[in-house]
C-alpha cells in the first residue's frame, strides 16, 4: 500500500489543476478522487504521501527547506513565461545561477557554464529554463545529462556539500507536450503552473 500511494503521489505531482478538477467528474472510486483532490489542493499528507505544493516556486522550495529530504534535482513544468524572473521568485531561499538553454549556441558553451556552477561558484542552486516550444527535446536531454555528469563529479569530490539543480520546462497551456523524462530518472518532477505568487492560492478553487 505504501508503494502504491507513493506512485500515485508522483503522478499527482505532475498533474495540472484543471486535470485534477476534471477527475472529480469521474465515477471511478469517489473516495480515492476526494483524497487526491485534497492532496493536490489542500496539501493533505500522511506517512506515505509526501507534502505537495503547486502554488508558486517560492512556496514549493520554502516547504522543501523544512523537510528532511535528500532530493537535490528537480524538473518543474510550468505555464509561466520563459521571461519570468526566477531569481526574484526564489527570493532569499537560494543564491542561484539562472540560465536559459536557448542562449547557448554550442555544447561547449553549455558545458562551461554548468562547470562554472559546480566547480567555481558559491551559488547553491543552478536553474536552467527551457522553452519546450522552441528547444528540441534532444537539447533538453543533453543539458540534463551534462548537469548529472558534473553533479556526480562534484559529489565525489565534496560528499558533504549540497548543491541543487532545477530544470524549468516552460510549456504552452494550449499545446500538447509529452515529457521525455520518466519517474526513474532520479529527478523530482512537479507541475507549478505559475512560478510567481498569485492573488489566490490554488486551494481557493475548491471554495
Amino acid at each position: 500500500e505504501a508503494i502504491v500511494k507513493r506512485c500515485k503521489a508522483a503522478l499527482i505531482d505532475i498533474a495540472s489543476s484543471d486535470g485534477i478538477i476534471r477527475a472529480t467528474k469521474s465515477i471511478v472510486d469517489p473516495g480515492e478522487i476526494y483524497l487526491w483532490n485534497n492532496v493536490y489542493f489542500r496539501n493533505v499528507t500522511d506517512e506515505h504521501i509526501p507534502r505537495q505544493n503547486h502554488d508558486c516556486l517560492s512556496t514549493f522550495f520554502g516547504h522543501l527547506a523544512f523537510e528532511d529530504t535528500e532530493i537535490t534535482r528537480f524538473i518543474i513544468n510550468t505555464f509561466s513565461s520563459i521571461n519570468t524572473d526566477v531569481s526574484e521568485c526564489l527570493g532569499d531561499f537560494f543564491k542561484c545561477q539562472v540560465d536559459k538553454l536557448s542562449t547557448f549556441k554550442t555544447e561547449a558553451q553549455l558545458q562551461n557554464r554548468i562547470k562554472r556552477f559546480w566547480e567555481e561558484s558559491d551559488e547553491l542552486m543552478l536553474v536552467l529554463q527551457c522553452d519546450v516550444t522552441t528547444i528540441n527535446d534532444g537539447c533538453i536531454r543533453l543539458a540534463k545529462f551534462t548537469i548529472e555528469q558534473f553533479q556526480n563529479e562534484f559529489l565525489r569530490k565534496n560528499p558533504n556539500k549540497i548543491k541543487y539543480v532545477c530544470m524549468i520546462l516552460h510549456i504552452q497551456r494550449d499545446q500538447s507536450y509529452v515529457s521525455s523524462f520518466n519517474f526513474m530518472c532520479g529527478w523530482k518532477q512537479v507541475t507549478i503552473e505559475a512560478l510567481t505568487p498569485q492573488e489566490k492560492h490554488l486551494s481557493t478553487i475548491l471554495n
